[in-house]
């Protein structure tokens, strides 16, 4: 029987091993010896394997076996060492002392992953490469069966594929990444920005419902635009009151901002009715904000209790008790406060100075915003901007044809000469 000619040094084998009908390849990656089943009993397809498998390896990719190991808990992992790396603010630790990303339960609840307990060891969830767009899918189907809304489900999935994007990352020694390609993302469509906001007249009004020690609270946000999350944590040593500047804390903001900001006058004046004490000392007290708020804006009229559907934003005025399902999109619907919410001074200030015809550059600069799409969805138009905008062009309209009419014409020659 002829001798089988061997191979060149460096490129693999195939071989069956004893009592088997599979043809396997080997090769060596990175110092370490590496086999494989091809899962056929055809040499080519072996032969086909292998090539496959060193030219993936002349390309700097990890191998397919060592991919496999990968994990959801893995791709997890990664995500938090870079929440913690860049110290994002959505990064929260819980009562019990355990870390959390919003957005992030629904998927583990979704993957079946559950980390380790002292009665429990960790559940590391699916392997990274049986994510797939399948999957994802099936995650939206239900998710929005339980109602929940296309923006919820949206920044899940958006945590899912920064995920496999660490992960494709050459971050480790080897210079190689764990996984070689990230699955395609069929996201939901951006939801409508809230449309929830008060003119200066309602917010005046709103401020008589209030209790006292609220009020210049409540001014800062509407003047200001700062999120009340932040508002709430300003102490005395960021207020200078005879400067008018506030100075933002780049650790307590969601943007990382630190630029001086100027205070408006009625900022100030409400201000200056606090007494001041110590640097650190919180400059608001807000102990039940929300709760007076919410009551407030009930009385007035600024909002109600209801049904929404979380998908279309449809609503209903059913009873509590009477359990909804949205006639639009079939979608169960929650019921809950509807109308203006805390983060709507936010659009309110942005509304309040473009109705004084403050250029868009300065109103960014004030309310912190760097990318003017996010911006659009907070400098809303309602009817009565539209018609006052109407009512502004009508009345130059007439004033330049007056104008015209009165402008005296010239000879043609006389335009010659």
């Amino acid at each position: 029987m002829a001798k089988l000619k061997q191979r060149a040094r460096g490129t693999g084998r195939i071989f069956k091993p004893n009592g088997c009908q599979l043809w396997y390849v080997q090769y060596w990656q990175d110092g370490k010896q590496i086999r494989e089943s091809s899962r056929s009993t055809v040499k080519m397809v072996a032969e086909n394997l292998l090539r496959d498998r060193l030219g993936r390896a002349d390309r700097g990719q990890m191998p397919v076996t060592a991919q496999r190991k990968v994990t959801y808990a893995d791709l997890r992992q990664r995500l938090f060492d870079s929440y913690h790396t860049k110290k994002n603010k959505s990064l929260q630790t819980m009562a019990d002392g355990s870390e959390t990303i919003w957005g992030l339960k629904p998927l583990d609840d979704f993957l079946g992953y559950e980390s380790a307990t002292e009665n429990a060891s960790e559940k590391p969830g699916p392997v990274a490469l049986t994510i797939d767009t399948d999957l994802m899918r099936r995650f939206v189907r239900e998710r929005r069966a339980e109602g929940v809304s296309d923006g919820t489900i949206l920044s899940s999935l958006r945590l899912l594929r920064r995920m496999f994007h660490l992960a494709t990352e050459k971050a480790n020694a080897s210079g190689r990444s764990a996984l070689d390609h990230v699955p395609d993302f069929e996201l939901p469509q951006k939801p409508n920005a809230r449309l929830d906001f008060l003119r200066e007249p309602e917010m005046l009004t709103l401020l008589t419902e209030l209790p006292e020690r609220l009020r210049p609270f409540v001014k800062f946000l509407f003047y200001q635009g700062v999120r009340s999350g932040e508002a709430e944590s300003i102490t005395w040593a960021q207020i200078d009151l005879d400067r008018a500047i506030f100075f933002p804390d780049a650790e307590r903001n969601k943007t990382g901002n630190s630029r001086v900001k100027a205070l408006a006058d009625h900022t100030v004046q409400a201000l200056r009715k606090l007494t001041p004490s110590k640097p650190e000392d919180s400059v608001f007290d807000t102990t039940n904000y929300k709760k007076e708020f919410r009551k407030a804006c009930l009385k007035l009229g600024y909002a109600r209790l209801g049904w929404q559907c979380g998908q279309c934003g449809a609503t209903s005025k059913a009873p509590e008790k009477q359990k909804q399902t949205c006639k639009d999109c079939g979608c169960p619907m929650h019921f809950g406060y509807i109308g203006m919410t805390t983060h709507g001074f936010r659009r309110s200030m942005i509304v309040y100075y473009r109705d004084c015809g403050i250029p868009d550059a300065i109103i960014m600069s004030m309310s912190g915003h760097t990318s003017m799409d996010v911006y659009r969805d907070y400098s809303v138009s309602d009817l009565q901007a539209q018609r006052e905008a109407q009512r502004k062009a009508a009345t130059h309209s007439e004033q330049r044809a007056l104008t015209n009419a009165n402008r005296k014409v010239l000879p043609a020659h006389a335009a010659a000469d």
